[in-house]
C-alpha cells in the first residue's frame, strides 16, 4: 500500500482536525490584537503578550475563553497532523505529539496566570514561567523534528527548508526575549510576537500542506 493511497482515503475527522491548524493560530493572534485594543495603554512593542491575561486582568475573563478554545484546536491539529503522517518517520509522528502536549499545557495559563509586571512572584507566578518554558522548548523541538522529517520525505523537502527557516528565526527571537527580559531592557513584546508569528507560519503551512498531501506525489 502507497502512502498516496493511505492519504486518499483520509477521514472526515482527520480533515476537520488539520483545519484546526489555520484555526488555532488566526484565534490567537486576534484574541491579542483584541485584548491590546481592549486596553488603551497597553503596547504590543514593549509588553509581553501574557500580560493581557495576567493575575488581575481586567480583561481576562472575557480574553481566556477563546485563548483556551485555541489551545483545544492545537490539540486536535496535533493528533490529525499524527494520523496524516503515522506511516512515515518518526521524527514527524514526535512533532505531532508535541502539539499536543503544547497545547495541553497552554491549557494551564488559565490557571496559572502570569504575575504583573514588577510584582512579588507567587507559586502560580513561577508555574506560569515552568509552562512558558516546556512550551517554548516543545515548539522548538516540534519545528526542529519536522524539518528533519520532511527532509525523508519525497515531496517534502519545501516544508523542511521552511521549517529549518522558522526554526531559525525561534532561536533567534527566543534567545532574544530572555535577554531583554532578564536586563529589563524595552521592547519583549516584539520579539515575543515575531517569535509566535513564526510558530504560527509554520503551523498554518503545515496544516496546508497535510491538506494537500492526498494530491501530492506519493511519499516515502
Amino acid at each position: 500500500m502507497t502512502a498516496n493511497a493511505t492519504y486518499s482515503r483520509r477521514p472526515l475527522w482527520v480533515t476537520f482536525a488539520l483545519f484546526q491548524g489555520i484555526l488555532a493560530p488566526i484565534i490567537f493572534a486576534l484574541t491579542a490584537i483584541v485584548g491590546g485594543l481592549m486596553r488603551p495603554d497597553y503596547s504590543h512593542v514593549f509588553q509581553a503578550i501574557s500580560e493581557l491575561t495576567e493575575a488581575g486582568a481586567a480583561d481576562k475573563t472575557y480574553l481566556d475563553p477563546p485563548l483556551l478554545i485555541m489551545e483545544f484546536l492545537t490539540i486536535l491539529f496535533g493528533i490529525g497532523f499524527f494520523w496524516a503522517v503515522r506511516r512515515l518517520n518518526w521524527q514527524l509522528k514526535t512533532s505531532a505529539v508535541l502539539l499536543v502536549v503544547i497545547g495541553v499545557g497552554g491549557a494551564f495559563f488559565y490557571r496559572y496566570p502570569m504575575d504583573p509586571m514588577g510584582a512579588e512572584m507567587t507559586p502560580d507566578g513561577k508555574m506560569h514561567l515552568v509552562i512558558v518554558s516546556l512550551s517554548a522548548l516543545a515548539a522548538i523541538l516540534s519545528v526542529l523534528l519536522a524539518a528533519r522529517g520532511w527532509m525523508a520525505a519525497a515531496s517534502g523537502r519545501a516544508m523542511a527548508r521552511l521549517s529549518y527557516t522558522v526554526l531559525a528565526i525561534m532561536l533567534f527571537t527566543g534567545f532574544g526575549s530572555v535577554f531583554v527580559a532578564v536586563g529589563e531592557w524595552p521592547g519583549i513584546g516584539i520579539w515575543q510576537r515575531v517569535n509566535t508569528g513564526a510558530f504560527s507560519v509554520w503551523q498554518i503551512t503545515t496544516a496546508i500542506s497535510l491538506l494537500r498531501l492526498s494530491k501530492m506525489q506519493a511519499l516515502r
